[in-house]
């Protein structure tokens, strides 16, 4: 039993005590040792008092994975091409779909990261997508959760493996999904909390004449989704591993694809970018900004400041991770 579920379960089979009576009567210790055991004492104490607060002073109980599961999940079999899962995402507006066997069973999983990568490999340049499957991408073993998962358990378990889905599951039964999207989608209402809250200001930014292979390689080793492009220290446009993809398999399905490097040469930033993306300032309302990344489809919005500079952005990822650390709560 973790930490989290130890405090939770005591605060709903007790609930006349404060903060202080819990650790006590989980014999969570005052602090005492190095730095390293101070961080690890005050993380576990901001846990208890914040569940305390959830259940005993406003009678509120932690949202369940099954809240805000997708139910229907997309699927494929591990032989299926990667120009058809891109189809699918295309056409269900998805960015991931799960891998089952012949029974059903989930048994990895392929983003569209995942593609970007594969495809900008060099070791697959000599096939078109036509020709690779998704078994060649996917992530095995899937990272599962059950529907009673606390929500924040299932958040910072996505946060901490940097991955952007967790898979719902009933033993071998696949039930849904739930996703950076479906996370960030209950925030659409908070008019109160500032993008400057979640404000991302470690980003990579590229130029509109920059090829596209150095923009994926950016992504790769940093580990990002978008790119931020800019001129004269201004968003022009967002490039994300979604673009990237489709624009590689493009490239592949042509007739001279066996020249691939000459054209991936000619291949540019501007070619697949998003442009002219909307932006956001660090005072933009928290919903107004997932309203706009919901209706228009984007993983990330460039924060500017009055003149336009780019500050920053706010994405998926940064509101997920915000949740994660505690600097966002997890609407009721």
């Amino acid at each position: 039993m973790t930490n989290r579920d130890r405090v939770l379960s005591f605060v709903r089979n007790n609930p006349g005590h404060t903060p202080q009576e819990i650790s006590r009567e989980l014999r969570i210790p005052s602090y005492a040792g190095p730095n390293a055991g101070r961080q690890v004492y005050n993380k576990l104490q901001q846990k208890v008092f914040s569940i305390w607060s959830d259940n005993i002073k406003y009678g509120v109980s932690p949202m369940k994975v099954s809240d805000i599961m997708i139910k229907d999940v997309i699927t494929v079999d591990k032989s299926t091409r990667l120009s058809h899962v891109l189809d699918l995402f295309e056409k269900y507006r998805i960015s991931r779909v799960v891998v089952v066997d012949s029974k059903d069973k989930p048994i990895g999983i392929a983003t569209e990261k995942d593609i970007a990568d594969k495809l900008g490999s060099t070791r697959a340049r000599d096939l078109p997508a036509s020709r690779l499957t998704i078994s060649s991408v996917m992530a095995s073993p899937l990272v599962t959760v059950s529907p009673e998962t606390d929500l924040l358990d299932a958040v910072e378990m996505m946060a901490s493996k940097n991955i952007s889905s967790v898979v719902v599951v009933f033993g071998d039964t696949l039930l849904g999904i739930v996703t950076k999207t479906d996370v960030i989608r209950l925030f659409k209402d908070d008019n109160r909390t500032q993008v400057n809250r979640v404000l991302c200001k470690s980003i990579k930014t590229v130029n509109p004449d920059d090829r596209v292979i150095f923009a994926r390689s950016i992504l790769v080793k940093s580990d990002l989704d978008h790119l931020i492009v800019v001129r004269d220290s201004k968003p022009i446009g967002l490039v994300t591993d979604r673009d990237i993809a489709i624009g590689l398999a493009k490239i592949r399905s042509y007739d001279g694809w066996r020249h691939l490097d000459s054209m991936l040469d000619q291949f540019l930033v501007i070619n697949v970018m998003v442009q002219a993306p909307p932006t956001v300032n660090p005072t933009t309302p928290l919903g107004k900004a997932v309203e706009i990344m919901l209706n228009k489809h984007l993983k990330a919005l460039p924060v500017v400041d009055s003149e336009g500079i780019l500050m920053g952005s706010v994405s998926k990822t940064s509101i997920v991770e915000a949740v994660a650390n505690g600097t966002l709560k997890l609407p009721s």
